[in-house]
C-alpha cells in the first residue's frame, strides 16, 4: 500500500500544476497537496511502526477520506481534467477500501 500512496502523490504534486491559474485552484490544490501528503505521511508512519499503528491508520482513513473530498470538489467545479480526477478519486477509494480493511484485523 505504501507504493501506492505514494505514486498517487506524485501523481497530485504533477496534477495540480496542470490546473488553471485561479484563486480557486491555488487553494484547491493546496488543500489537495496537503490531504495526499498527510495520507502518505500516516501510512509510511503506521508502516513503521507496532505500537500505535491503529490510531495512525485511523489518521491515515480519515486523511484519505478528506483528499477524496477536496478531488470531488475539484470534479464538480470543472476546474481539472475530469478523467485524471476520477481515475485519481477511484485510487483514493481503493486506499481506503485498504485502509478500513487494515483496521478491521
Amino acid at each position: 500500500m505504501e507504493a501506492k500512496v505514494y505514486n498517487l502523490c506524485l501523481e497530485l504534486v504533477n496534477f495540480v500544476d496542470s490546473l488553471p491559474e485561479t484563486r480557486s485552484s491555488w487553494i484547491l490544490a493546496d488543500q489537495i497537496l496537503a490531504a495526499g501528503a498527510g495520507l502518505g505521511n500516516c501510512v509510511f508512519e503506521a508502516s513503521s511502526v507496532s505500537e500505535g499503528a491503529g490510531q495512525l491508520c485511523e489518521n491515515a482513513l480519515g486523511k484519505a477520506k478528506k483528499l477524496k473530498f477536496w478531488l470531488g470538489l475539484l470534479a464538480d467545479s470543472g476546474k481539472g481534467d475530469i478523467n485524471k480526477v476520477t481515475r485519481m478519486a477511484g485510487e483514493v477509494t481503493e486506499i481506503i477500501e485498504l485502509l478500513e480493511a487494515r483496521r478491521r484485523n
